[in-house]
């Protein structure tokens, strides 16, 4: 399937700081990752990692070329090189082909090679407008092959050789004493990698991202969240331009069999591939590896008196929606499910339908609502004034206006027509 979105369309929220200062990242010398590269005999690759404004850097050599810095990012689904990275291949006497793309090179990261890749060039300048001068992005075409350790406190990284076994890099990486804590990552449909997360009164599918400064939950999904505390408002630059934030006060996240506190609040912002991000607001407080091949992903938290569990869940109504979202509401709520959505609720609450196919859930001593009297959660496509299927893809024709729920993926075409698909729920 065609798509003419640039080569971001299927990355998730790769988010910038505005008005990031210059890195002036230097050259890596070749000897100096090669020495660790030859102590593991050939089989690790381990180096330096780069952490500037929330954004990590690692080492990565194309073609034999000397190293430099490469952003690392998870939740990019291939890999890229931004002009300055095409100049010194260009230089160094590579040309590209007449698509755009390098044939394929040899890719080493911190010494160790990932076998051979093309890369196309970032035709947004989406790096450049950091004023980074980075070579490139490092995505999951190259890293899904192997397994990933990152710990962003200790500003170091290790990747391991690829058909390498799972307990070797666990050994390797985490301290002899050790109980890493893990949970399922699977490959989602838009080929980046998903965990479920608890947020608040929420379960949800999110995003494992290293090219995101922080964790973000879908707009569409903020009147759900219980308490909801609105705070501040801001602003961040994506790769489809500035979007608006609405930060809601939200003191941690959950991963399996561990809460990571968040810097107070979380943001509610466009999120159209996913319902939520986990971004490196919260990877940098875990020693974390990514088991791409096992698909598990590993963490430990070096500093445990600073987590403070969650409350978790409420004892209300419970929704399911189709997207893989979980939410639970606390008693004495009246509580609209929308058509498709699965539910539950307490024994003494009364089902009112609705002409839109919605119910209401209505808890003891309370009247029957009017019917605008609940925010809506957006789990289908509009088109118009039209409400497509929950399950299959909607067809946007030209220059209609459309709305597209949290986990949905966009692919434009060139005519100017949208396709929306619905998300692949983990079983």
């Amino acid at each position: 399937m065609e798509d003419s979105q640039g080569p971001f369309h299927d990355h998730q929220a790769m988010i910038i700081l505005v008005g990031i200062a210059g890195l002036g990242l230097s050259p890596i010398s070749k000897p100096q990752v090669q020495q660790a590269h030859q102590a593991k005999r050939w089989t690790i690759g381990e180096g330096p990692l780069y952490h500037q404004s929330e954004l990590l850097y690692v080492p990565v050599s194309l073609g034999g070329n000397r190293y430099r810095w490469f952003i690392l990012d998870t939740g990019s689904y291939r890999s890229y090189l931004t002009k300055l990275g095409f100049a010194h291949l260009k230089a160094s006497g590579i040309a590209s082909r007449k698509d755009g793309e390098t044939g394929p090179l040899d890719v080493k990261v911190a010494g160790l090679s990932l076998g051979k890749a093309s890369f196309a060039l970032d035709t947004t300048g989406f790096p450049t407008s950091l004023n980074s001068n980075s070579e490139g992005i490092i995505g999951l075409d190259l890293l899904q092959r192997t397994r990933l350790g990152v710990d962003v406190t200790a500003g170091n990284f290790r990747v391991w050789r690829p058909k390498g076994l799972t307990n070797v890099a666990l050994r390797d990486w985490f301290p002899r004493k050790a109980k890493p804590l893990s949970t399922y990552l699977w490959r989602s449909r838009d080929a980046t990698y998903t965990v479920m997360v608890k947020l608040a009164n929420m379960y949800l599918p999110a995003c494992v991202d290293t090219g995101c400064e922080e964790s973000y939950l879908a707009r569409e999904l903020a009147p759900a969240l219980r308490p909801s505390l609105p705070t501040r408002r801001g602003q961040a630059t994506f790769y489809t331009g500035v979007e608006d934030i609405q930060y809601y006060r939200v003191p941690s996240i959950g991963l399996e069999g561990l809460w990571v506190p968040l810097k107070g609040s979380i943001g509610a912002t466009n999120l159209p591939n996913t319902s939520t991000i986990l971004g490196v607001d919260v990877l940098s407080r875990l020693r974390v590896l990514f088991d791409f091949p096992g698909k598990r992903l590993y963490y430990t938290k070096p500093k445990p008196d600073s987590y403070v569990a969650g409350k978790w869940p409420l004892n209300g109504p419970y929704m399911a929606l189709p997207t893989g979202a979980e939410i639970w509401w606390p008693l004495n709520e009246v509580v609209r499910v929308e058509p498709g959505c699965d539910y539950e609720a307490p024994d003494g609450y009364r089902k009112v339908n609705r002409p839109d196919g919605s119910i209401d859930l209505v808890p003891p001593g309370i009247d029957i609502p009017p019917l605008q009297t609940k925010p809506r959660l957006l789990i289908a496509p509009t088109v118009g004034k039209d409400v497509g299927p929950v399950d299959r893809p909607t067809f946007v024709p030209p220059k209609a206006k459309y709305t597209v729920p949290p986990g949905w993926r966009i692919v434009r075409r060139k005519d100017g027509s949208v396709e929306l698909h619905p998300p692949v729920v983990s079983g």
